[in-house]
């Protein structure tokens, strides 16, 4: 005998499979509506009442994006039926299966005493207190 909490539980899941393939597919639609070297910037596409939002994976893509919304709704067609306004965000793709960045690189000891002495002759104290830090910080990343 099932529980009543499992088909709950169907329930829920079918309903968010649903709605993440409405949103893939309004991803799609949105993509085909721009220029090659814009969709592939554009990362989501999420649509709430008469509301469209778009996530670009950098604040330049994003820039871009908000510049083409005119164009964007028009070549939409029947997709942008009833929406009023287009929101552009900025959000970082997943990193999964992507490489790992590289460590840093160790600040030699020329670049250290450079910046050391930049910090003693710049007239903005929290400029010059950046850089110190910045050396010493260094410093203790390489002895790590």
């Amino acid at each position: 005998m099932r529980r009543m909490s499992d088909y709950l539980e169907r329930s829920q899941a079918k309903r968010l499979a649903s709605l993440a393939r409405q949103q893939q597919d309004l991803l799609v639609a949105v993509r085909r509506a721009l220029p090659q070297s814009l969709a592939v910037h554009c990362i989501g596409a999420v649509r709430g009442g008469n509301r469209l939002i778009l996530f670009a994976d950098s604040a330049v893509w994003a820039t871009r994006l908000r510049f083409s919304t005119g164009e964007l709704t028009r070549d939409l067609g029947s997709a942008s039926k009833g929406i009023d306004e287009v929101r552009v965000r900025v959000a970082q793709p997943a990193r999964s299966g992507a490489p790992p960045l590289p460590a840093p690189r160790p600040l030699s000891g020329a670049a250290a005493q450079l910046l050391w002495e930049t910090a003693a002759r710049v007239p903005d104290e929290g400029l010059a207190a950046a850089l110190r830090r910045l050396v010493v910080v260094a410093s203790q990343t390489e002895k790590a």
